[in-house]
């Protein structure tokens, strides 16, 4: 989930969602997914339908479940993907 104000971008991340910030060229990711999978092997970054996916967060309807937030300014020329779930998808450069 974003929240744009201006050039302040807020991103609350649960789960398996991901974020990437596409400036000049260059690429980054914005928040970490926090699966099962990246748990037991740092390199899982891609999606494979034989792996089985396991948020280790969720949103849900107890008030103890929070997002982690994080916080960035942007630029004019700044693009922002948000990736949901179950995406493949691969960013050339």
């Amino acid at each position: 989930l974003g929240f744009m104000d201006g050039d302040f971008l807020a991103l609350a991340n649960v789960g398996l969602c991901q974020a990437w910030l596409i400036r000049k060229g260059k690429k980054t990711s914005l928040v970490t997914p926090r699966s099962y999978s990246l748990s037991f092997d740092p390199f899982f970054s891609e999606y494979d339908p034989h792996e089985e996916e396991v948020p280790l967060m969720a949103l849900g309807m107890t008030a103890t479940i929070e997002p982690e937030i994080f916080e960035y300014r942007l630029r004019p020329e700044d693009q922002v993907l948000f990736f949901t779930d179950g995406l493949s998808f691969s960013l050339q450069g």
